[in-house]
């Protein structure tokens, strides 16, 4: 009953973090994100811009990155690299 309050009724769950598994949600989204994080920074630090295709989702994403130059868009600088993960 207590996990499910989690999902259905957030603002709740967060009254009683302790009891609604709200801190193991937290936790795992803080964990995760740590992840992709590193993930990113490794293929930041290997990018190849020249390189015609890309090796996954994170390479296609950072030339995306690259290319943009509108302000609006999701994939602009900082706001590109939060939208990664």
């Amino acid at each position: 009953m207590t996990k499910s309050l989690t999902l259905f009724a957030p603002s709740i769950a967060k009254l009683f973090p302790n009891y609604s598994s709200w801190n193991d949600l937290i936790e795992f989204r803080d964990k995760a994100n740590t992840i992709f994080q590193e993930h990113i920074k490794e293929h930041k630090e290997n990018f190849q811009e020249d390189c015609s295709e890309s090796k996954d989702f994170i390479d296609a994403y950072l030339k995306e990155i690259k290319a943009t130059s509108n302000p609006q868009s999701s994939f602009y600088k900082e706001r590109g690299g939060n939208e990664t993960v």
